[in-house]
């Protein structure tokens, strides 16, 4: 019974808010009519500065349009050496690619054969420390 009571309640304040609203606004025909009033004139020296413009503005373009199509391109490689200067290109984070051991991920190892070459205590850091 509350929620209908609440519901009621809301919609009449509502209408009284919509009523309040309807008195101080203005219908929107008087805004039309208002702002019809304000527009500027147009004069006839407005249209001549427009034109003014306009002619300028495409003056302008078609100068720059020109500028871009008579520019000269640039060269164009034969396709050999293009080419050759892909091949001989190494991006800046190749290092980064190159990690300690590596050559075991690379390589497909052999029965046999032991993957670790050398004695793997003599590369150890502490052994080299030894030694000096």
């Amino acid at each position: 019974m509350s929620t209908e009571r609440d519901d009621a309640e809301l919609r009449e304040q509502f209408r009284r808010l919509r009523r309040q609203d309807e008195s101080v606004g203005r219908p929107f025909s008087a805004f039309r009519q208002e702002a019809r009033r304000r527009a500027p004139v147009a004069r006839p020296g407005h249209l001549r500065h427009r034109l003014a413009a306009a002619a300028l503005g495409l003056a302008l373009a078609a100068g720059v349009g020109a500028l871009h199509w008579l520019r000269p391109g640039p060269e164009r490689l034969p396709e050999e050496a293009a080419i050759a200067r892909l091949a001989g290109w190494r991006a800046p984070t190749d290092s980064l690619l190159r990690a300690p051991g590596d050559q075991l991920l690379r390589g497909v190892p052999r029965l046999g054969e032991s993957s670790v070459g050398g004695n793997v205590l003599a590369d150890h850091p502490s052994e080299l420390l030894r030694r000096q």
